[in-house]
C-alpha cells in the first residue's frame, strides 16, 4: 500500500467514523473493528469518540465473515468494483449463513478465552464458477 492509499482510507474510514456516531447516537456500543493502522488512526483522530472500541487480533480473518466471502473473489482482471459485484451476487445463502456462524463460534471461544482449533479453517473454501 502506498502513502496515498494508505491517507486515502485513513480518510475514508474516518468519514465512515462520523457517520456512525449520526446514525447511532449516544449509547452503550462497542465498535469492533479490524487491527490495521489506518482503524486505529482515524479513530484516535476523531476528538471524544463515543464507543468503546475493541481491535480483532492481528491476522485473525476467520473473526471476520467478509474476509472469509471475499477469499473466493477471482483473481485476473482490474476491474475490482465489477469482479466484486459479479461475484456477490452469486454467493449462495447458507454460504454467507455459515460464514456468519462460523464467525459467531470462533468469536465465542476466543471471549471464553478458550483455545482456537487448530483446523479453524473452512474445510470447503467458498467456490463459485
Amino acid at each position: 500500500m502506498q502513502l496515498s492509499d494508505a491517507s486515502f482510507m485513513r480518510k475514508t474510514f474516518s468519514r465512515f467514523l462520523r457517520r456512525l456516531v449520526a446514525v447511532l447516537g449516544e449509547g452503550d456500543f462497542t465498535i469492533v473493528m479490524d487491527n490495521v493502522r489506518f482503524h486505529q488512526t482515524a479513530v484516535k483522530n476523531i476528538d471524544h469518540f463515543l464507543y468503546d472500541v475493541k481491535f480483532l487480533p492481528r491476522y485473525s480473518p476467520f473473526f471476520n465473515p467478509c474476509e472469509e466471502a471475499f477469499s473466493g473473489v477471482p483473481q485476473g482482471t482490474n476491474d475490482l468494483i465489477r469482479r466484486m459485484a459479479e461475484f456477490c451476487v452469486r454467493i449462495p445463502v447458507n454460504s454467507l449463513s455459515n460464514f456468519v456462524a462460523h464467525s459467531e463460534y470462533l468469536s465465542n471461544k476466543y471471549l471464553n478465552l478458550e483455545d482456537l482449533p487448530r483446523d479453524w479453517q473452512i474445510s470447503n473454501k467458498l467456490s463459485i464458477s
